[in-house]
């Protein structure tokens, strides 16, 4: 039995005009543009860099060494919005529109 998955879902494009524009709406403070995800893995500031605190908590999740894990440890997979297609067997309701996808993971 495979372990289960942890997706984390951006509200960003990964390319180089995707960084960029989440840049722009970030500074502007554009309504329904945040990405609470951005904040998690790379902190509040336009870092590119994943932050050390959530580099460390992704190892402890993977190994299951967080505290009520018992042990059993979990993937964790971070997806762009390009990432998300129409290969995956889940609905993923982001902001102002739904995307589906078929990781196969539930």
């Amino acid at each position: 039995m495979s372990k289960p998955t942890l997706l984390i879902l951006y509200n960003a494009s990964g390319s180089l005009l995707g960084h960029a524009t989440y840049a722009y709406h970030h500074l502007r403070s554009s309504p329904g543009k945040d990405c609470s995800a951005c904040a998690i893995t790379h902190g509040t500031s336009l870092s590119l860099n994943e932050s050390p605190g959530w580099t460390a908590l992704k190892a402890r999740l993977e190994e299951g060494s967080v505290d009520g894990m018992a042990g059993r440890g979990v993937g964790v997979r971070q997806l762009h919005t390009e990432d998300i297609t129409s290969t995956v067997g889940v609905v993923l309701v982001l902001p102002d529109h739904a995307r589906y996808s078929g990781l196969g993971l539930i």
